[in-house]
This record gives structure tokens, sequence and C-alpha cells, in this order.
């Protein structure tokens, strides 16, 4: 700028308030749409879990997720980010107010404004961590195709992604219409493929990792310490039918190489966004837009526990184990009820598959009253199965 040249005011909208920066008394933190290029990230989470702001939460590496792509302001959870597209409410994806924001068109995104200030009394409860708003290009005129394809330096762990968009001006620029779609393919990668997560670790209360796992183990453990052979430990069934003295570490169950260190993701997208504007007072829009999300999530064999009660006279039990058991834990003629653990092995990991379709629609009007004054009405509905 020339030394004469000032800028006397800046705009952002943080969401449809219009405010000066400036003087704004919550902090808002902005990401353009170079940022988001230049990051090298295939997904609009991994970009935004690189800012101070954002805690990361379920992702591509979270095994326990249900493959959504979540924003965990300040780390107050997902459910109390408001995330809005182009000012206005997205509906969550599942149960809660977490929303899922695979469903949102990466390609045609202008910029994302982070309000991490706690926003609570102009938006409401869903708001305590601040406010995430995505705000899509409204000129977009031509044609794009991005594409781009990852893998690790072992050859696996693949993500291809392509975009393509075609948008085109209207009326000497008083109108556009963009036509969008997408796919992502992201491939599984287990836990057991990495020597660094293969194994889970514990802390031995004493400052160091050691290995460590689960205490319910395919063979039945009894969650009581008894002295079978020298001193009170837990005892753990063996195939013949005697107990033996539970071996840490060597009994624990190791769960971590049956978990995904990379969940699989397919994505497909597609939809609509165009706009009119009749007048300064006047402008129609129009957002249509459809996501499928298919995800896998892999955990290990169920873990049982409880009190179980057993007959004295199971010919599964070996002398010796009958008559500890009677020792420490009858329970009435013939019986001994006793606390235990134990891995379902039989049946094989839990897996559960998730196939989402969620659908936006949005027609609404916006327009100026007067220099101060804005209007903005707007319909939605949306199906998220």
């Amino acid at each position: 700028l020339d030394d004469g040249d000032a800028i006397e005011e800046i705009v952002v909208t943080g969401s449809r308030i219009r405010r000066n920066d400036y003087i704004s008394i919550s902090p808002l933190a902005t990401i353009d749409s170079m940022n988001i290029e230049y990051s090298g990230n295939p997904t609009l989470e991994q970009t935004l879990n690189e800012m101070p702001q954002v805690i990361p939460d379920y992702g591509r590496a979270t095994n326990n997720g249900d493959g959504t792509a979540r924003v965990n302001l300040r780390g107050l959870g997902a459910g109390r980010t408001l995330v809005l597209l182009n000012g206005r409410r997205l509906a969550p994806s599942g149960v809660g107010t977490a929303v899922d924001i695979n469903n949102i068109p990466q390609v045609l995104v202008d910029r994302v404004e982070i309000i991490t200030g706690g926003a609570t009394a102009v938006y409401g409860s869903d708001a305590i961590a601040g406010v995430v708003n995505f705000l899509l290009r409204d000129d977009f005129d031509g044609f794009s195709l991005d594409a781009s394809f990852g893998t690790t330096e072992q050859g696996d762990s693949d993500v291809q992604d392509v975009n393509v968009a075609f948008g085109h001006n209207l009326a000497s620029g008083r109108g556009n219409f963009v036509l969008y779609a997408g796919a992502l393919e992201r491939d599984a990668t287990f836990a057991s493929e990495r020597e660094f997560s293969s194994q889970a670790f514990q802390d031995d209360w004493q400052g160091n990792l050691v290995p460590g796992g689960s205490f319910r183990t395919p063979e039945l453990v009894v969650f009581a310490p008894v002295d079978v052979g020298s001193g009170p430990i837990f005892p753990i069934f063996e195939p013949d039918g005697t107990f033996r003295e539970f071996i840490e570490p060597d009994d624990i169950y190791n769960f971590a190489p049956i978990n995904y260190l990379q969940t699989p993701l397919t994505r497909l997208s597609a939809g609509l966004l165009a706009n009119y504007r009749m007048s300064d007072a006047l402008d129609f829009y129009v957002e249509l837009g459809y996501a499928n999300n298919e995800s896998e999530l892999n955990l290990a064999e169920v873990p049982a526990g409880g009190a179980l009660t057993v007959n004295l006279d199971n010919p599964f039990l070996a002398p010796s184990s009958s008559q500890m058991l009677a020792d420490n834990f009858t329970s009435g003629p013939n019986l001994a009820t006793f606390p235990f653990g134990r891995r379902i092995s039989e049946v094989g990991p839990r897996i559960k598959n998730y196939d989402r379709d969620y659908w936006r629609s949005v027609l609404g009007v916006r327009g100026d009253l007067a220099s101060d004054w804005r209007y903005d009405a707007w319909f939605t509905w949306t199906d998220a199965e």
C-alpha cells in the first residue's frame, strides 16, 4: 500500500452476523482456500486439526469412531462446537449434535472462519466451545479438476481423492451456478502392520511405559486374589481344567493388532449451488447437496465379565480346581460363584459397517434493507440416514 492508502474497515463473517474484526470481542481465526490447498491434506478435518484451537476428534486414525469427521474446539467436545455452512447451521449426522464435515464440498471452500471464544449468548448452547463457519465460493466460473493420491513409504494406507466442479456466471455477474462432485477412497491399515502400534502400552505407575492390554483374556481369569501356588493372585484357567497364577505382562491380552491404524472410508458427494441477485435488496440462492460415506469399525473380540456360577462337579474342572473354588467361592450346595473376565475369541473381532446418506437442500432470499440493515431468510431440509 502507498503511504496515503488506508484500510478503513474490514468486515468478516465468522457467522451470519456482520461485524468489524478489529473491534470483535471474540478471537477469530481464518483459513483461506490457499492454506487448505497447500496443506496437502485430503480431508478438511486434517487441515483443521493442525490449528491450535482444535483438538483432534474423530478422524482417519480413530478406530473406535463411526467414520465421521468432527471439529472439537478447545477440547470441549464436538457436540459443543457449532458448525455453519455459509452462516447457516448444518444438521448433525447420527445421534447428538456433532456435525460430520465430510458432507462439506472441500473443493468449493473459500475460507473457514473459527470463533474460538464461547458464543452461546448469540447462538445457543451448541456453541459453548465456539463456532466454525465454512464459506463456499459463490462466484466460481470455469471448470476445475483436482486429483490427489497419497501413500506411505511402506506402500500402503493409500488415499485417493478426485473432485470436479463446473461453474458459470450469469447476467454479467449478477448470478452464478456451480455443479460439483467428488470421490474419496481411503484404504484400511491395521495396527499390526506397524511396530510402534502393534503393542498396547500402559503406565506402570512409576513413570514407565510397559507392554499392556486387557486382563480379559481368551482364557478365563478369576478376578479375585486366590492362592494357587505362591500367594494370593488372580488365577487363570488352563485348557486341562486347572488354574495357575496370572503372569503379568505375559498373560495380558494385546488387543492392539486387531484395531485400525487408519480407518477405511469411501465417500461420494455431489451438489448444486446457485444464486441470482435481482437487486441489492433481493438475492435468491439455492444449495443442494448429497454425500454418501461408508466406513468400518474393527475392534478386538468382546470382553465379558461379571459373576459366574458353576457346578463344582463340572467335568471341565480338574479336581484341584473344584477344590479351590469350593474353598473360596462356595455359594450353595455343589455351587461356586466368582467374579470373572474372559475374551470371547470364538466369535472373532467386533466389526461394524457404517453407510450414511446425507441430503441437504436450502432455498433462501437475502438483501440489504438499508446501509446498516440486512436480512436473510431461508428454508432448509436435511435427511441424514
